[in-house]
């Protein structure tokens, strides 16, 4: 994400030394762990979010020019831990092996490892935001962390059927979108903007989610680069119903249907799924979902005025949807 420049560069550093605080315990096997973390970072996309978020309102501010308020880099941090919480949980309930190319922490250290790592990230996450002194910004994350159990929740209800557009739509929100809504949404609290623009904002981030989540999700059937972190149809493999397959089961012909719902059933050959992905435009279509959801988070921050911040934000929501990886 070359365009972000220097821009929160100082800022993400601030993130980091706060995550390293929490990785870095007396305790030998979590700092163990941490530091396993620490090696594969992800793109940072939520703290990014939240700092952008934050800038749109302090820059308005000629007292605020480059160093974020720290209010706003505590809040970064607290929701990239609870995102690395959940994604610890996630491998546990998934029984992956990789994550991110690597050996996952379950993997390598046991289930009890990474579920007691994830509730000790996810303790120091909510201490983070205590440290706000904004009762709000904890509701606000404490409802999110609740939404990402329902979803995890209705996903597991839904093991043993084939999802629906809509059930699909549901999960990813509940999973992924209302964690970026949090992002944008508490950037701006902590920065003190009104409550209109933190609403603005926190829809800029939901559907900034969603356009996210379909995105990756069609990046499985199609990724690029070794970036990607992980195999071409690794989500496939691992009986995860995205779009592309929904929506593939949906508009087939019967013959089609029956012969895809069956080689998904039974070993999921990537090749032949893939073949019926493509004979009915699958990718084309979910990238236009991808790309509807996109152009609803820009168009909630029309009401704004154009700030650097602002431009970052329309840029990244433009690399979510164009990315290769």
């Amino acid at each position: 994400m070359d365009f972000l420049g220097n821009y929160i560069t100082d800022d993400l550093s601030r993130v980091d030394q706060q995550m390293n605080a929490v990785l870095s315990s007396d305790n030998s096997l979590i700092a163990n762990v941490g530091a396993y973390i620490r090696c594969s970072p992800g793109k940072k996309l939520r703290p990014i979010l939240t700092l952008l978020s934050a800038k749109v309102f302090h820059q308005a501010s000629p007292t605020q020019h480059s160093e974020t308020d720290p209010h706003a880099v505590s809040i970064a941090a607290a929701i990239e831990l609870i995102h690395t919480a959940t994604l610890l949980h996630d491998d546990v309930i998934d029984k992956a092996s990789l994550r991110r190319g690597r050996p996952s922490v379950n993997s390598r250290w046991g289930d009890d490892v990474a579920i007691l790592m994830a509730d000790y990230l996810f303790a120091h996450a909510f201490d983070l935001v205590i440290s706000t002194l904004q009762p709000e910004a904890l509701r606000i994350l404490t409802r999110v962390t609740s939404k990402m159990c329902e979803g995890e929740m209705f996903q597991i209800q839904k093991r043993n059927s084939f999802l629906s557009q809509r059930d699909y739509l549901q999960i990813i929100q509940n999973k992924t979108a209302h964690l970026f809504s949090a992002c944008a949404g508490l950037g701006s609290l902590v920065a003190r903007a009104q409550h209109r623009n933190v609403a603005r904002m926190s829809a800029f981030g939901l559907n900034f989610g969603m356009a996210f989540q379909i995105v990756d999700d069609t990046l499985d059937f199609i990724a690029e680069g070794k970036q990607w972190g992980k195999a071409v149809g690794n989500d496939l493999a691992e009986g995860k119903q995205t779009l592309p397959l929904i929506y593939t089961l949906r508009v087939a012909s019967p013959t089609d249907r029956d012969e895809l719902a069956r080689c998904f059933n039974d070993g999921r050959d990537f090749s032949n799924i893939l073949r019926y992905i493509n004979k009915y435009n699958a990718i084309p279509y979910t990238l236009s979902v991808a790309e509807s959801y996109s152009t609803r988070a820009r168009n909630a921050l029309r009401p704004l005025p154009d700030s650097t911040s602002i431009t970052l934000l329309h840029k990244l929501s433009d690399f979510i949807i164009h990315r290769s990886y």
